[in-house]
């Protein structure tokens, strides 16, 4: 589990059914005080985060 930056949304034309209802998302990882670390990554988002939101990033499926 990690805070992270949401960037923006990726578009993406076709996609796999189970993720049907989520948004893919560009965010990059950030220290506690918001500076950046690591490399950018995609994120599934359920729950309407937006551009310039800080959210907690979680590594593995059954946390949702």
């Amino acid at each position: 589990m990690f805070l992270a930056r949401v960037l923006g949304n990726v578009v993406a034309t076709q996609k796999n059914q189970r993720y049907d209802g989520t948004r893919i998302m560009l965010v990059q990882p950030v220290n506690p005080d918001g500076s950046p670390r690591g490399v950018q990554m995609l994120a599934l988002d359920s729950v309407d985060s937006g551009e310039g939101d800080l959210v907690i990033v979680v590594q593995e499926g059954w946390s949702a």
